[in-house]
């Protein structure tokens, strides 16, 4: 990495820093209810049971699109999402392609990659960065990436560094930093120079 490159990413992360990340009351009270994300272990809980098999995943989701609208169509998806195994977040991630409401099928994308990603983050990775290949302009690998760097940031820079294109590895090592600047500067700085000096290898 060059001196420019390298002062354009510290000026990136003091950016960052000085912004800070700011999370909506609304996003915050939605991600509260994702008793599953929180705790992968916990779905099944309050007396309602995991979905069983992928006919009943998929007639869920479409009971979801179907019975709900707005606010509680979302809040509708995260219960779904409650009662999703981790084993099947994959189908059901699949199944959103056929959302047919495009603002909050990002919204749901975001959610069930945030559970899987808490969970098992390097099969998460795997699906979006397949999935990245051909998704247009909704690119599932900063879903992943947003959680990860929040959770074990040292890791998802790892996981970052071994992106096979590019463009997606720079632009993931960018937001990694960008994240972990905000719960440790001097960590995230010294991750950055380790960069910089070749020592991250």
């Amino acid at each position: 990495m060059s001196v420019m490159k390298w002062l354009a990413l510290a000026a990136i992360i003091a950016g960052a820093f000085a912004a800070g990340l700011q999370v909506s009351r609304q996003k915050a009270a939605i991600a509260s209810r994702i008793g599953g994300a929180q705790n992968p272990a916990s779905s099944g809980k309050d007396g309602v049971s995991d979905l069983k098999s992928s006919v009943e995943l998929k007639r869920a989701l479409g009971e979801v699109f179907a019975k709900h609208a707005g606010g509680d169509r979302l809040l509708a998806f995260v219960e779904l999402l409650n009662r999703t195994p981790v084993s099947q977040l994959g189908e059901l991630i699949g199944q959103l392609q056929f959302c047919p409401y495009p603002d909050e099928r990002a919204e749901f994308l975001k959610l069930a990659y945030a559970k899987w990603t808490l969970a098992e983050p390097q099969a998460a990775l795997a699906n979006a960065e397949a999935a990245s290949l051909h998704a247009g302009k909704l690119d599932p690998l900063p879903l992943v990436f947003e959680t990860w760097a929040g959770t074990n940031p040292q890791a998802a820079l790892a996981a970052a560094r071994q992106l096979a294109n590019l463009v997606y590895r720079t632009k993931e090592i960018n937001a990694v930093l960008d994240i972990w600047v905000t719960s440790n500067q001097m960590a995230a700085l010294a991750a950055l120079k380790a960069l910089h000096t070749g020592q991250g290898d």
